[in-house]
């Protein structure tokens, strides 16, 4: 039996649209299976993809800004961490945020 399909973004907008979801999904509101660890291991993942489209410095200002929002909702803090996703979308878009 082969695992079932997971689609992965793969490009600049296809992550913010994912940015979206997780504001709107995370901590505990995803589908069946999916948990908030898998998403951000996905997360994770396609950030690696657009890697080299989105240059080094806000690759690596992503990555933080993404474990610092998972440390959030394992905190329970989950308005900061909304915030901090929104935040990434900018960041991805090439706009920086008011404020982390």
């Amino acid at each position: 039996m082969t695992a079932p399909y997971r689609y992965v973004p793969s490009s600049v907008s296809e992550i913010i649209d994912f940015l979206r979801y997780m504001v709107l999904r995370a901590p505990d509101n995803f589908p069946e299976g999916e948990t908030l660890d898998k998403e951000y291991d996905l997360l994770f993942e396609c950030l690696g993809i657009v890697r080299k489209r989105i240059g080094e410095a806000r690759y690596d200002k992503l990555i933080d800004m993404a474990q610092r929002s998972k440390q959030l909702f394992v905190d329970g803090n989950n308005r900061a961490a909304r915030t901090m996703l929104a935040n990434m979308e900018k960041v991805v878009a090439g706009r920086e945020p008011k404020y982390e």
